[in-house]
């Protein structure tokens, strides 16, 4: 069934059960990862058109909307939603978000981590019931401005995306009581941060911090609440959040977001520190061939990506999967005909 003929379906439906009220669609059949806490089979037209436009954004291959990862609905309303790109979510990775992603205004949490989400459309500043938000490990690289409307939000992660700008409106998030913000490319803090009700030095019971922005840029300039926290320097192990680990702030004189040498643009790769799986973003400047390597600390080959391909001018990205390798440091190689450049990541299964 395709989504033309799932329209036309749940039309049929609501005429034949008059039980739903016409902003609403009625299901007979529910798929085993959709819960109803309170109410019917009867669901809001408006979340479910949100969805359907998910599935079509991103060429998904579900039937109809309630297949898309893990729903509870409240009262015909989409409470939770797990669309990580695991077991559980979604079945292939997200690259957009729709426009109208606000019109979940019922939503109370939300998991979309291991996509490929670049950005956030402006309507997320619509989701005003918004209690927990998970979006870690997407290659995300903004925060919308309005992110202080969220003001319900008491749990954020934002761990290993590319973020280099934090919007003043986070300030007013004055129910937030855990923040993750480490391994983004994070160089200013805004000011009036260390107004927010965070525990900086805690950890909850389980042993994770309710605070954590280790791995950025923060170089200059940092806020007492940040710089004197024992978080300043933490992050989480990337595959479970099973424990805290160690990460610098990355402040090497030579460090930028990315390098061009002979018309060859090196972007970071990302997550990093990665597990096991990194995307390695490049830009090509003009047409030409180029071979991309993984090599050890030793100089020895692990693995070849590409090897003398020509590419075209523009912006290209190619995945690196180590599930066969162990963990450790690693470097990526880039070779073309001008010139052989390499970035450090690191494996931490």
């Amino acid at each position: 069934m395709n989504i033309k003929t799932f329209i036309l379906a749940i039309t049929i439906l609501n005429f034949t059960f008059s039980q739903c009220e016409p902003e609403y669609s009625y299901f007979d059949e529910l798929p085993y990862s959709v819960s109803i806490l309170s109410g019917d089979s009867c669901f809001y037209n408006q979340d479910l058109n949100v969805i359907n436009e998910v599935i079509l954004l991103n060429e998904l291959t579900y039937d109809f909307p309630l297949e898309v990862g893990t729903q509870l609905w409240f009262d015909g309303r989409l409470r939770s939603w797990v669309a990580g790109n695991y077991f559980g979510g979604v079945n292939a990775p997200l690259d957009t978000l729709p426009q109208n992603f606000g019109d979940l205004n019922d939503l109370r949490i939300l998991y979309l981590e291991k996509n490929n989400i670049h950005y956030m459309p402006e309507s997320f500043g619509n989701l005003t019931n918004l209690i927990s938000f998970f979006i870690s490990d997407n290659g995300l690289t903004n925060i919308i401005d309005n992110i202080g409307d969220l003001t319900q939000l008491y749990f954020l992660d934002l761990g290993y995306n590319q973020i280099s700008v934090l919007p003043n409106s986070i300030v007013t998030l004055e129910n937030l009581n855990t923040l993750y913000l480490f391994n983004n490319l994070i160089e200013t803090i805004p000011e009036g941060f260390c107004d927010l009700n965070l525990d900086w030095d805690g950890y909850d019971p389980f042993g994770t911090p309710y605070f954590a922005i280790g791995g950025n840029r923060l170089c200059e300039d940092v806020p007492d609440c940040v710089i004197n926290s024992a978080n300043f320097e933490i992050s989480l192990e990337p595959a479970y959040y099973l424990f805290p680990i160690n990460m610098p702030q990355d402040c090497a004189e030579e460090n930028t977001s990315h390098l061009v040498v002979n018309n060859f643009t090196i972007e970071k790769a990302f997550p990093n520190p990665f597990n096991p799986s990194i995307t390695i973003p490049y830009f090509s400047h003009i047409s030409q061939n180029l071979s991309i390597n993984i090599i050890n600390l030793k100089g020895e080959l692990i693995d070849s990506i590409i090897e003398q391909k020509l590419i075209n001018i523009g912006y290209h990205e190619v995945v690196w999967n180590a599930n066969n390798i162990s963990s450790g440091i690693y470097f990526i190689n880039y070779e073309t005909q001008n010139s052989i450049q390499t970035q450090k990541i690191i494996l931490e299964k």
